[in-house]
């Protein structure tokens, strides 16, 4: 066998190596995750019956969250993106599903509402929320921080508006996953124990 021969034969070997590597690699599958509201009784709260109807008219996301990857901030200028945990839907309408739960709990089921809604069912008032920071870190926290504003739809008028930045921690290791959503579930139900506090006072029956 001459010199070029042997040079084909090695080429066709490496290529038949490299095609029984890639089949044997098993492909690392993604896991998604969804945020649940936390078990509460809605029961007392369809007691209130005075409240006006309030409608979440929207839950806008910093650019850097807007994204299906969960993110970890390891450092204060570094963020980490992990391909195989990710959101199971849009983040800012599981955000609206979880805040609009808790928001109830003050309020009654029956007094909260999220856009859009049909013309003959439109709120006395309006809550927009802007979130611009909500992340995990290594050390095993996690921080939302954000921008509220209501409004009282006839002439968009603008009723009061505030910001909000709560902590909390995470159970087990900072960058589980699993435990950085449930973690996030909690932060947003507090930031509607939150809201209800600092909005109730301007909302007029």
């Amino acid at each position: 066998m001459n010199r070029v021969e042997r040079r084909g034969v090695t080429g066709v070997a490496l290529i038949v190596l490299a095609l029984l590597t890639g089949c044997s690699t098993t492909s690392q599958s993604s896991r998604f995750y969804l945020m649940s509201p936390l078990q509460e009784t809605l029961e007392q709260s369809r007691m209130i019956t005075t409240q006006p109807l309030l409608g979440i008219s929207s839950v806008g996301l910093a650019d850097y969250l807007d994204r299906p990857q969960i993110l970890v901030r390891n450092g204060p200028h570094r963020l980490e993106l992990n391909e195989f945990d990710r959101w199971a839907g849009p983040l800012q309408e599981n955000l609206r599903s979880v805040l609009s739960r808790s928001l109830e709990q003050h309020f009654g089921a029956e007094q909260v509402i999220v856009a859009p809604w049909h013309d003959a069912l439109r709120p006395a008032y309006e809550l927009s929320l802007q979130i611009d920071q909500l992340d995990a870190t290594q050390a095993g926290d996690l921080t939302l921080r954000g921008r509220w504003t209501l409004y009282a739809p006839a002439g968009r008028q603008l009723v009061a508006l505030g910001r909000i930045s709560l902590r909390e921690a995470i159970a087990g290791a900072g960058a589980d996953a699993e435990a950085i959503v449930a973690a996030t579930a909690v932060v947003v139900a507090r930031l509607g124990d939150r809201l209800a506090k600092q909005i109730s006072p301007h909302l007029k029956p």
